[in-house]
């Protein structure tokens, strides 16, 4: 009951976690013992559970909202990328390596092959995958990359991104800016093209 209560009084994000599944059981025990109560102490009760629950519920759907806003903004944002990094890389002949949590397919695909863990999959997407490459469908080092397709919100700023000891730590090998690469700056990632 204490636990049910504080999550009443101090509704957050993380106390929901740690005791939601009390708050059930909370009814349920309240039912219980307004059996033995009367009818309008059972309507009440019912009452009052719906209420907390409807209070609780604002804020969830709130959160669930903006977040299901944020989401769909930054898939636009993602697909707008998407295509300046295909323009932009379009007949390279060199691999394009798309690091790390780069919100873009060519880094998914590799992240669900590389986790299905079949080796034929696995094996059929290194062959088919043409010119490009991520950290986690098994990579050669010895690749030649062109280009690499950084996630930018790892970085304060484009100075940050620049002076960045190794901008691709999940790859074989670190990757620094040098002064004859070319850094376009998109909406959700860095493309970075060597020379």
């Amino acid at each position: 009951m204490f636990s049910a209560l504080s999550v009443l009084k101090h509704y957050a994000d993380h106390y929901t976690a740690g005791v939601s599944a009390t708050l059930p059981a909370c009814v349920v025990a309240g039912c219980l013992f307004a059996r033995t109560w009367n009818a309008r102490a059972r309507l009440s009760a019912v009452a009052m559970a719906g209420v907390l629950a409807l209070l609780m519920a604002g804020p969830v759907l709130m959160q669930v909202r903006a977040y299901l806003i944020y989401e769909f903004q930054a898939s636009g944002l993602a697909l707008a990328d998407m295509r300046e990094v295909s323009a932009q890389t379009a007949g390279m002949k060199r691999t394009v390596r798309f690091s790390y949590r780069v919100p873009l397919p060519q880094f998914v695909e590799g992240f669900v092959v590389h986790y299905a863990n079949v080796p034929r999959l696995t094996e059929k997407y290194i062959q088919t995958r043409g010119n490009i490459t991520n950290e986690v469908a098994v990579a050669s080092s010895t690749e030649d990359i062109g280009a690499y397709v950084i996630q930018k919100n790892i970085f304060r700023d484009l100075e940050a991104f620049k002076n960045a000891p190794n901008l691709d730590p999940q790859g074989p090998e670190p990757v620094r800016f040098e002064a004859e690469d070319r850094i376009i700056e998109l909406r959700t990632v860095f493309l970075l093209i060597r020379k």
